[in-house]
């Protein structure tokens, strides 16, 4: 057992290493060979190569440029998955023919993606949000977005399925661990990075007359940063209490650990370097939507694993009141002078929201264009161009929102009624399969419980932000697709190529 997960984590850290050297080299001489040796360690092992995609997930808005196209490091690399996966799908085909004889790695399975409960939602959603595309006025825009916030989040999905072994109570874990890791490391990136400014005080957000700033990380808004990190914590919650990590305890404390749980302290450890991270820059942040959210994720993990986590639930607890009332001052300062129209604000758009769903109440106003119905007609400021004036004048201080600031509203705006119905019902599966393994929750399949703590922390955060249509976002959304979806797979079934 150790030498296996150590081959994997050794193939792990290859991949995000060449990844990551694609991504940050400038010269084409350069990233171009790393690349290829991220689609060669792809052909090895498909299965960690479509996990090491969700890392690079938050990094869209500091794009690639090949040439004259940015591209999200996330969209390249999932395309080599999806290459490598065809390829290595038609091989038993072709190489008959061609006289060759690969032997590495396994072929992909479409079995378990044939049993998912979430096929046929996912096909509805995409079939609407392809609908709404069509009708939308800004049709380029609506038809990025769907690129990006459809179908490839929807492909990412249909990949780790394909990919990801879950035939056998030991694949299914190191499935879902694995995924779990993933989504972790996505979120602890950015956080490291957020520290990072916050110690040497660069690329902050100021406010005006509090006694703090707000890191923001690889992100425009610290907002951003906190809907990615009020998922991660629930997940990095979940790493840290499972029976992976457990030995870590001993190991602190002075008890001998055995070597076959040597890795398992791995695990442990990156769950806790990661949680810590995570919570620090979220708390950073300062988005009170992002720290509700996130401990409501966390509390449902924390009190379904009561006996292990308790202890934990209650510092955090403490630390959190402490530090409320230490600088309750500061904080109710910064978050009038940040957040202080909020309330209002966020009427007024729901209520802009809402005429435009009673003048397009079937398909929406397509992905991507509700700063196009939003903004003014005579719009004055140089931010984004004049609109359709939905937009209710005492809503002047931000006339160029993209989203409603509320995940009802924005199902239904971007992908129309039908839309709405196939995310409740996606939404519908996924609780089913958590209140269906409630009695593992526990035990065996904690990252599901983590993904139950990120799912319900991102339906919180979404009652006053955006929860979905962005990069990042909607792919994560389908990765805790795909940890359910892989939690109910049936065991001991037939590979199938795929």
């Amino acid at each position: 057992m150790d030498r296996r997960l150590a081959r994997d984590f050794g193939f792990l850290a290859a991949l995000l290493g060449s990844g990551a050297v694609f991504y940050v080299a400038g010269p084409a001489e350069i990233w171009g060979p790393f690349l290829v040796v991220f689609l060669v360690l792809a052909w090895i092992r498909t299965d960690l190569a479509a996990a090491s995609v969700i890392v690079f997930l938050p990094y869209f808005m500091e794009p690639k440029h090949i040439g004259s196209h940015p591209l999200p490091p996330s969209e390249v690399l999932l395309g080599c998955v999806a290459i490598v996966t065809v390829a290595r799908a038609l091989t038993p085909f072709l190489a008959p023919r061609l006289r060759v004889h690969i032997k590495l790695g396994t072929a992909p399975s479409v079995q378990t993606l044939r049993e998912s409960p979430f096929v046929l939602p996912g096909l509805l959603f995409f079939v609407a949000a392809a609908i709404s595309t069509g009708a939308a006025t800004e049709l380029h825009l609506a038809a990025r977005a769907l690129l990006e916030v459809v179908l490839e989040p929807v492909m990412l999905f249909v990949l780790l399925i394909c990919n990801l072994p879950a035939g056998s109570p030991g694949g299914r874990r190191r499935s879902l661990t694995l995924l779990g890791l993933a989504l972790v490391l996505a979120g602890a990136g950015p956080a490291a990075v957020g520290i990072v400014q916050l110690v040497t005080h660069t690329s902050l957000v100021a406010i005006p007359g509090a006694g703090y700033e707000r890191i923001r990380s690889v992100y425009g808004s610290p907002d951003n940063l906190g809907l990615l990190l009020d998922r991660a914590i629930p997940m990095a919650s979940a790493l840290l209490l499972t029976p992976l990590a457990l030995p870590l305890i001993g190991s602190l404390s002075g008890d001998r650990v055995h070597s076959n749980d040597r890795l398992r302290v791995i695990v442990g450890a990156v769950a806790l370097i990661a949680f810590l991270l995570t919570v620090v820059a979220l708390v950073s942040t300062f988005v009170l939507g992002a720290w509700i959210a996130s401990f409501v994720g966390a509390l449902l993990v924390f009190l379904t694993r009561l006996k292990a986590g308790w202890w934990l639930l209650i510092v955090l607890a403490v630390v959190f009141v402490g530090g409320l009332t230490v600088g309750r001052s500061h904080l109710a300062h910064g978050f009038s002078s940040a957040h202080g129209v909020t309330a209002a604000q966020r009427l007024r758009i729901w209520r802009s929201s809402l005429r435009m769903i009673r003048d397009h109440p079937i398909v929406g106003v397509g992905p991507d264009n509700f700063r196009h119905y939003y903004t003014p007609r005579h719009q004055s400021q140089h931010e984004c161009p004049p609109g359709l004036g939905y937009m209710e004048p005492a809503a002047w201080r931000e006339p160029c929102l993209s989203h409603p600031h509320n995940v009802f509203l924005d199902f239904w705006l971007s992908t129309g009624v039908v839309g709405l119905v196939a995310f409740g019902w996606l939404q519908v599966v996924f609780w089913r399969i958590v209140w269906r393994s409630r009695s593992l929750l526990a035990r065996d399949l904690l990252p599901l419980l983590g993904a139950a703590g990120a799912m319900l922390a991102g339906l919180v955060h979404g009652l006053v932000d955006n929860s979905y249509f962005l990069v990042d976002l909607s792919a994560i959304t389908w990765v805790l697709f795909a940890i359910a979806s892989l939690a109910s797979a049936p065991l001991a079934r037939s590979e199938d190529p795929c």
